[in-house]
């Protein structure tokens, strides 16, 4: 819960009255303004058409990230770009949002999940692995998400 902590700071100190949305702003912009650290940014966009060479890059990434995660030493955003009002509606997301991860989690059977978080918590992810999508929510996978939580 750093992420939208951290952000919601940086709007604080800068006097941002309408919240979170800051002008020409971007969540590494937010975070390297107030912490000084250097953001690194991944474009997932076309994972689908990647070459061997990319996703051996895709696979270096997820270990960051989910080591980053369960270890404590990074903070990780998702903001997805371009999209018109129907797929913000068909989707659950807004465009130019940012949104925190907060967990990354691998089933026994290799299926990878991020938990994003709306700091506004005005939208709810409709697609696949959502709250309503039963049909893919196996015991493999809600056991890998709960972990100890059980």
């Amino acid at each position: 819960m750093w992420v939208p902590l951290i952000q919601k700071a940086f709007v604080k100190v800068h006097g941002y009255e309408t919240g979170y949305e800051t002008p020409g702003s971007t969540s590494s912009i937010d975070l390297w303004c107030l912490t000084g650290w250097i953001p690194e940014s991944w474009n997932l966009r076309d994972w689908r058409e990647m070459s061997v060479r990319q996703h051996g890059e895709m696979e270096a990434m997820w270990g960051d990230l989910s080591a980053g995660i369960r270890e404590g030493y990074a903070l990780f955003t998702a903001g997805p770009e371009g999209m018109d009002r129907g797929k913000s509606d068909r989707t659950g997301l807004d465009s130019g949002h940012a949104y925190a991860i907060t967990d990354a989690v691998e089933s026994e059977k290799g299926v990878r999940l991020l938990r994003v978080q709306d700091p506004r918590r005005s939208k709810v992810w409709k697609g696949l692995y959502s709250p309503s999508d039963a049909a893919n929510w196996t015991p493999d996978l809600l056991a890998a998400v709960q972990g100890d939580k059980g």
